[in-house]
């Protein structure tokens, strides 16, 4: 069995810790120390270079880089040709490894990964950590934290700070991080959980899944399935060339949700600003809060199912690229209104209710209605008489405008107006 061998290497005035690995399982950890700690395997050849407040710390297998090493005995010589081979000339004769020629023995198909551990003081500011192929774990990390990897995944757990990943192959799992991160993926599936501040993802393909996450989130993926659950956004934007996207048990302040090819579903508590949910081919539904103060427009080419009273309207100018318009109004209250658009070039749209309550977290909830004036005066009428009343006459209203009797500035003039 073979032994890790241990550094030390003293961290004051170190504000930046730059590591690379060529192939290798690399751990780094963030711990009260005042000392850099580098366990590793034998066979990994180390490299550490101080430099004023920096540290460059280079690891490389036996085989790695692709490149060619020569070793010379008495048993004779051997030739290793990186991640492809070698060739052993000795006492028993000429030995082809891995190269496909009638080789005696064949050469694992995968090469092996190193194990490389570090343990950095929570007082360094910055490191940035690249390897080549392996994977990287960072645990607890603090400060600046850059992190790239060719081929192989990156898992975080905990931390704080200022967090940019990027992957061209592989997996990244994100726990419990608080602070902006920003991640790139090429292909892969990215998770995170539990993460506060401001994030940003960008993948090639593979899907996304946000949880229980608290702040604003930006979502960019090419081909994949994106799903937002019990999250906490002041702003929530997802382009998506193909594949659904989801957000559900969540609550969200702002909404831009595109997408070229897939569907749409948007279950959440919605604040009092833009919702905008649009595709080019998919279904599309949403789920309003009751109470809601919100303006409402569909168009689409497709069928429109919706619980939500909706009247179709004629359009100035040019006929839309979406088909049909329909309007509607909801709720009561004379502050903020919400603004949902629902725009489907091929796909059907579903509106309905979100018969749920509101999220622990739920960000700008629809206000109270204001209490009574105090004094004299008239009683106020009963709320369930008050709300038939207005019902009524925002019906006549979107009747007459389905009739073409008034227009559409008339229409929303009349709305807004009843709702004061």
């Amino acid at each position: 069995m073979k032994t890790c061998q241990r550094r030390e290497i003293p961290a004051a005035g170190v504000r930046l810790v730059e590591l690379e690995a060529e192939q290798a399982r690399v751990a780094v950890r963030w711990a009260e120390t005042d000392t850099i700690s580098i366990e590793h395997d034998p066979e990994l050849e180390l490299s550490v270079e101080p430099a004023g407040d920096q540290v460059y710390i280079g690891a490389a297998g036996l085989a790695s880089g692709g490149g060619s090493r020569v070793q010379v005995s008495e048993q004779g010589i051997v030739v290793r040709l990186g991640d492809r081979g070698g060739i052993s000339i000795g006492p028993q004769g000429i030995e082809l490894e891995g190269l496909g020629l009638g080789h005696r023995r064949k050469a694992p198909a995968v090469p092996g990964l190193y194990p490389l551990a570090l343990t950095l003081p929570r007082s360094i500011p910055e490191l940035v950590a690249a390897v080549r192929r392996g994977a990287l774990l960072l645990d607890g990390p603090r400060g600046r934290v850059k992190a790239n990897l060719d081929d192989g995944d990156l898992t975080v757990q905990g931390g704080e700070g200022q967090l940019t990943g990027a992957t061209g192959s592989g997996d990244v799992v994100l726990e419990g991080f608080s602070g902006e991160v920003e991640l790139t993926a090429g292909s892969g599936e990215v998770s995170l959980r539990g993460v506060s501040g401001p994030v940003t993802v960008k993948t090639g393909s593979g899907d996304v899944v946000v949880r229980e996450g608290r702040g604003p989130l930006a979502v960019i993926v090419g081909s994949g399935d994106v799903e937002v659950v019990a999250c906490d956004c002041p702003a929530l934007s997802v382009k998506a060339d193909s594949g659904q996207v989801s957000v559900r048990e969540s609550s969200v302040a702002e909404t831009t949700i595109k997408a070229a090819s897939g569907d749409i579903s948007s279950q959440a508590w919605l604040g009092l600003s833009r919702h905008e949910y649009a595709t080019g081919s998919g279904d599309i539904s949403v789920a309003l809060p009751r109470g809601l103060p919100a303006r409402i427009e569909v168009t689409t080419r497709g069928d429109v199912e919706s619980s939500i009273p909706l009247v179709v309207v004629g359009q100035r100018g040019p006929r839309s690229a979406f088909g049909r318009r329909l309007v509607g109004s909801v709720g009561e209250g004379s502050g903020l209104r919400a603004e949902v658009i629902v725009r489907s070039n091929q796909g059907d749209v579903r509106l309905d209710w979100l018969d749920r309550p509101a999220p622990v977290a739920a960000r700008r909830a629809p206000p109270p209605p204001p209490p009574p004036e105090a004094g004299g005066g008239e009683p106020s009428p009963v709320r369930g008489e008050a709300t038939t009343t207005a019902d009524g006459e925002a019906r006549a209203i979107l009747e007459a405008l389905a009739q073409g009797q008034i227009t559409v500035e008339e229409a929303q003039f009349l709305l807004d107006r009843l709702l004061r």
